[in-house]
């Protein structure tokens, strides 16, 4: 699997410490190996999107086909936006 990364997503990674960024590309990797593992959990009302919790920050991607189409990163408390979700979602 590949693991595409979208503008918001590399503009977040961008912004964040060295020690935040590497924990998130870890997690990336990760779920390049496998999208369905533990912590990759759908979005309650959404009907393609998956979140994976990395301490206070989530990673909102979509599994397309053989791709992890990584759409966001944001904190706990801007993930959960019904608005970006849905935004997010049509995509």
């Amino acid at each position: 699997m590949v693991a595409i990364l979208r503008k918001p997503a590399t503009r977040t990674l961008r912004k964040m410490g060295l020690t935040d960024r590497k924990r998130i590309l870890e997690a990336i990797e990760s779920l390049e190996q496998n999208p369905s593992q533990k912590g990759a959990d759908k979005i309650e009302g959404m009907k393609n999107l998956y979140r994976y919790r990395i301490g206070g920050r989530r990673i909102i991607f979509k599994r397309d086909g053989n791709d992890v189409d990584i759409l966001g990163i944001a904190t706990r408390g801007q993930a959960y936006d019904v608005r970006r979700l849905q935004q997010l979602d049509k995509d």
